[in-house]
Formats: structure tokens, C-alpha cells, sequence
């Protein structure tokens, strides 16, 4: 058994759009609305997620106070995982 005669739609002629097909893709119209609007309400936000926090400054910083003597969390503090000043 063939797809065209499996699913009637099918059988149109090239280039010619059936009430069935319009339909169909006029289904989708909602949610690709949503999701545009989605994209568009969380686009400032991404660059938060996306930006560094700390940069070059602040590891050389952090590295300076520990040659110096100083130790992190007793002396100063600074989010960043175990064994980067060092």
C-alpha cells in the first residue's frame, strides 16, 4: 500500500493547497506565536545567565591576597570553586 493511498490529501496536483492542509498549518500559528513572544519576553535575561561573573581582575586579585598570606574565607571570601587562587 502507498502513501497516497494511505492519506487522500495527498492526491492534489503540485503547488495546489487543499482546505485540509491550510487548516493543518494554521493549527501550528498559536504556538509559534507564543514562542515567539516567549523568546522575545526572556531575551534580556539570557545575558544574564550567559555573562561571566567574576573576571580576570578578581582571580588575580584573590591569587595576590593569597601570596601575601591571607586566606579565603578567614581573610576574604569569593564565590568561586576550590583550589582557583592557588
Amino acid at each position: 500500500m502507498s502513501t497516497i493511498e494511505v492519506i487522500p490529501e495527498l492526491r492534489v496536483k503540485p503547488g495546489e493547497a487543499t482546505s485540509a492542509m491550510r487548516a493543518h498549518a494554521r493549527r501550528y500559528v498559536p504556538y509559534l506565536v507564543f514562542a515567539f513572544c516567549f523568546s522575545l519576553y526572556f531575551l534580556p535575561f539570557v545575558r544574564l545567565l550567559l555573562q561571566q561573573l567574576t573576571d580576570e581582575g578578581t582571580l588575580l586579585e584573590g591569587a595576590v591576597r593569597i601570596v601575601h598570606g591571607q586566606l579565603l574565607g578567614r581573610d576574604f571570601f569569593e564565590v568561586v570553586g576550590p583550589g582557583t587562587f592557588y
